[in-house]
């Protein structure tokens, strides 16, 4: 069983990361989708991911072919940068007070990002905060550091 210890809390609940999460079909091909918020269970051993069904239709699909998913985070001030693995567990459509916190997070993500030159901050808001949106719940088995530097791929935790 993995624990996630606080400083990668912080760093996957940030506004200043950036996170997707992955799967694959049944021919084993990958589907990549930009999430708009994450949270961490209570108990520091599951995921929320957040996903748009504008983006998301896929991943949603591939979920109940294969219950691997994959959640990818990086921070865009220091690149710091984690790859945490596990098992689908279940999704329901976001409540209302999960909206309002995919929004928050998508607001801070987009002042984030600001220094890197993107000129319009709403027009970057109104493209990534897209509703109705599905809470999906992972369970995390794995946890890789992916941060550039040497190495990078090693795996963090054993379950």
């Amino acid at each position: 069983m993995v624990i996630l210890n606080d400083p990668l809390i912080t760093l996957i609940q940030a506004p200043y990361s950036a996170i997707w999460a992955s799967n694959a079909n049944e021919q084993q091909l990958s589907d990549l989708v930009r999430l708009s918020g994450v949270r961490v269970d209570t108990q520091q051993q599951q995921l929320i991911l957040f996903v748009s069904l504008k983006f998301g239709e896929t991943f949603l699909k591939n979920i109940h072919i294969s219950k691997r998913v994959s959640f990818l985070c990086a921070s865009v001030k220091t690149l710091e940068s984690y790859q945490l693995k596990g098992i689908y567990l279940s999704n329901h459509p976001c409540t209302p007070e999960e909206m309002d916190y995919q929004k928050n997070y998508v607001d801070g993500f987009c002042k984030a990002v600001e220094h890197m030159g993107i000129s319009s901050r709403k027009k970057f808001f109104d493209c990534f905060f897209q509703q109705p949106s599905v809470a999906v719940r992972m369970q995390v088995e794995e946890i890789f550091e992916q941060t550039p530097k040497p190495g990078t791929g090693q795996k963090l935790s054993t379950p």
